[in-house]
């Protein structure tokens, strides 16, 4: 499990406050990023054989209830499956019931442990970490749940992208903890 934690942007609701679908799945997509960067990985790759990437397949999503504007959510990335040729990933967006004071900065939460993109917990205070925590929780309630499928590709230059092998050594990475 892979977890981002962020806060609902008055920019991200439509007129009616609700969040439209392209940002639930915009979030969907960032939190996938996250987790590939917490791999060291990319969705975009140059290796010694040229450009592969993960484009996507697949996109679904079941959209239960809305948040507000600056409330707190979470978004949990399940890897599903890896079959060789695709990666699927499994998404829950959960409101969160107890609502972090303030943080600097992006966070994540893998696994139960905080992390932060520089690596250091300096700006993260102590009732921050136990309150976020409480809230991941507790969660409550689940406002959507989807599915992202990502096919393995090459991109030669100037010809349609062709689906590879999933190189050995990104399973490795993507499947560590």
């Amino acid at each position: 499990m892979f977890v981002t934690v962020r806060q609902i942007q008055l920019t991200e609701t439509d007129s009616t406050g609700t969040i439209p679908l392209p940002v639930l799945v915009r979030w969907m997509e960032e939190t996938e990023y996250a987790f590939l960067r917490s791999r060291n990985l990319s969705v975009s790759i140059i290796d010694d054989k040229g450009q592969l990437g993960f484009p996507r397949t697949n996109v679904e999503l079941e959209i239960f209830q809305s948040a507000q504007a600056f409330d707190w959510v979470a978004i949990e990335l399940n890897l599903a499956k890896i079959d060789g040729k695709r990666i699927e990933y499994s998404f829950r967006i959960f409101q969160l019931r107890r609502l972090p004071k303030a943080v600097e900065g992006e966070l994540f939460l893998t696994a139960r442990n905080w992390q932060c993109p520089n690596g250091t917990f300096d700006h993260i205070n102590q009732d921050f970490e136990s309150a976020a925590t409480a809230a991941f929780e507790t969660h409550s309630p689940l406002l959507a749940r989807g599915e992202f499928i990502a096919a393995c590709c090459r991109f030669p230059a100037n010809q349609p992208p062709r689906a590879i092998l999933i190189p050995e050594w990104i399973i490795a990475r993507i499947t560590s903890e």
